[in-house]
């Protein structure tokens, strides 16, 4: 319990501050960002976005991060938060994913998707936690082993009356 209270503000912290980060200054994320999303967005037969409004989505987009690690960081409704709060990361991690051998090995360029892609996996493993309850389908089979123990005893109990 203590070392979950710790780590999900560690791992939420540093998707809070790059949101901030996009909050205040979006441009850089903007810049990073135009290449692959007008390929994406050509591709998808929309056409090139205009820099006003990759500049408002960059701005939403790190406003919902923002929201949702801080939640994470919290621990309000933790699963839920680190759930939405990794699907909205996987384009971000996306984005910053090397495309050859070469920029892989920049660490300029893997640097900061590395770190993304540890904070996606932090949040996919708080999305999972179940705080040491067990899940659903093993509360379920248990269910079902202790109902079936128990029609054999009442089966046994009734043939020993006959």
């Amino acid at each position: 319990m203590f070392v979950r209270r710790l780590a999900q503000p560690m791992i939420a912290s540093l998707l809070i501050a790059q949101s901030w980060e996009a909050l205040r200054h979006p441009q850089p994320h903007v810049d990073a960002s135009r290449e692959k999303v007008d390929r994406v967005t050509t591709a998808a037969g929309i056409g090139p976005v205009s820099p006003r409004q990759l500049t408002t989505i960059v701005r939403a987009h790190a406003g919902l991060t923002l929201a949702l690690g801080i939640r994470v960081a919290l621990g309000r409704t933790p699963r839920t938060s680190a759930t939405l709060l990794a699907l909205a990361t996987v384009p971000v991690v996306s984005l910053y994913m090397p495309e050859n051998a070469e920029e892989a090995k920049d660490p300029d360029i893997s640097g900061p998707f590395l770190q993304r892609l540890t904070a996606l996996g932090g949040l996919v493993m708080i999305a999972g936690d179940r705080g040491g309850k067990p899940s659903l389908g093993w509360r379920v089979g248990k269910a079902k082993d202790h109902m079936k123990d128990s029609i054999v005893e009442r089966r046994d109990a009734l043939r020993g009356d006959a």
